[in-house]
């Protein structure tokens, strides 16, 4: 891809955290997909060099350390104007960067909170601003890392799991504002499945385009993704020049079904009076969400919590939903939520 400004054919990501342990893997990783790497720093200077130096190594010019302390305004902004002039283009900001240690309640400090928001939430979301109009011009991306503990808390570190907890708020009202052109969808997915998640996507962002991307291979599947909104269905093991040609098809337009799906034509999924029609298709968008979280392992409170329902409105649609389906016992349940991919058999 040539480049007016720099004359930079490789994409650049910046990656913050990037010097070691997950942050030097997806280095490594991405600058064997032929990336640019730019790797921030804040205290492992001389890890960031190794590494530099090693890429250097393998490609010329590919790989450059950037240091700079995201719990300071003027080093966030540094970091996202150097960014852009070091090759003249960001494609990708990865924000990986994430401070992590116990804050137990009775110790708790405001240095604690201002340390762990700033990494974990508040540099995401400046950086991300800074670096907007760039990666909307590049048709780029950010990727911001969350792990379990913004939605499941961790004993000891109350503060780590708010400042997560934010980060995944973040990431979702970016989603929103910002409105990316395509997201690449799982169908089995913990919390919300990814069917639901299309379908709310395509409510609240109807520009964006959905690529399922999934191990599922059945027509059942491709039916219920079609069915909720996605543009796209694409196997996992699609090398990326197919996964390329499906982007840059869903971003036409156009829909794009995987090769090995096309004998599951659009025609016989429109058909009304299918005899194969998914049993899913019975229940209501809040009756699915309480089928997976019952083939989860969530209990009638635990699934009340989690949709802020009372305990009777949940047993009220797990009836319902049972007598739609002919199943009266959970293990029937269990099973029909991994035949309809709303659970994998390992969840």
């Amino acid at each position: 891809m040539s480049d007016d400004r720099s004359g930079c054919r490789q994409k650049v990501v910046l990656i913050t955290g990037a010097a070691v342990r997950l942050g030097a893997a997806t280095t490594r990783f991405l600058h064997q997909q032929d990336w640019n790497i730019l790797v921030h720093c804040r205290h492992s200077r001389d890890a960031a060099d190794a590494l530099a130096n090693e890429l250097n190594q393998t490609r010329a010019d590919s790989c450059h350390v950037l240091q700079a302390d995201l719990a300071k305004d003027d080093d966030i902004a540094w970091l996202a104007q150097e960014s852009r002039h070091v090759w003249g283009r960001v494609d990708a900001l990865i924000n990986n960067a994430s401070g992590f240690y116990p804050t137990p309640v009775g110790s708790i400090t405001a240095t604690d909170w201002n340390d762990l928001f700033a990494s974990n939430a508040r540099a995401p979301l400046f950086l991300a601003q800074a670096l907007a109009p760039e990666l909307k011009l590049r048709h780029g991306v950010i990727i911001n890392l969350i792990d379990i503990h913004a939605e499941k808390p961790l004993k000891d570190h109350t503060v780590y799991c708010m400042a997560k907890a934010s980060l995944a708020m973040l990431t979702q009202s970016l989603a929103k504002e910002l409105a990316p052109e395509v997201v690449l969808m799982d169908i089995a997915m913990s919390g919300m499945n990814g069917l639901e998640a299309t379908s709310r996507m395509r409510q609240e962002c109807p520009r964006t385009k959905v690529l399922m991307l999934t191990m599922y291979t059945n027509e059942e599947y491709l039916k219920e993704a079609l069915r909720a909104g996605a543009s796209g269905y694409l196997l996992k093991d699609a090398d990326r020049p197919e996964l390329e040609l499906a982007i840059k098809a869903v971003c036409r337009g156009e829909t794009y079904l995987t090769p090995a799906m096309a004998k599951f034509t659009l025609d016989a999924y429109c058909r009304q009076d299918d005899a194969s029609t998914s049993p899913l298709s019975k229940l209501t968008g809040r009756q699915r969400e309480i089928l997976q979280l019952i083939a989860e392992g969530c209990s009638t409170k635990q699934i009340a919590h989690r949709l802020d329902l009372s305990v009777k409105t949940v047993e009220t649609h797990r009836a319902q939903l049972m007598e739609r389906l002919e199943i009266h016992d959970v293990p029937g349940l269990v099973r029909l939520a991994i035949r309809t991919g709303l659970v994998r058999s390992d969840t």
